[in-house]
């Protein structure tokens, strides 16, 4: 778990940052790369149910959020 997330440290930086998920907490990545990370790094983590796009582009403006992964339509 920590070797990863010194992994994620070298592709995302060690700066604590605004995040917003949207993805299952049950999937590795939005656990792991996403959850555990912004909490090791003292980051905030902004959740959404679900996707829809002007709740998303909302969330961005009003939480000015820094970092957003996403996957493919």
């Amino acid at each position: 778990l920590v070797a990863a997330l010194h992994q994620i440290e070298t592709l995302i930086g060690a700066e604590p940052c605004r995040s917003l998920c949207m993805l299952p907490l049950f999937h590795i990545f939005a656990f792991h790369a996403i959850a555990n990370f912004d909490l090791w790094k003292r980051g905030t983590l902004y959740l959404m149910a679900r996707f829809d796009l002007e709740a998303f582009l909302a969330a961005i403006e009003r939480y000015r959020i820094q970092k957003v992964c996403l996957v493919p339509p």
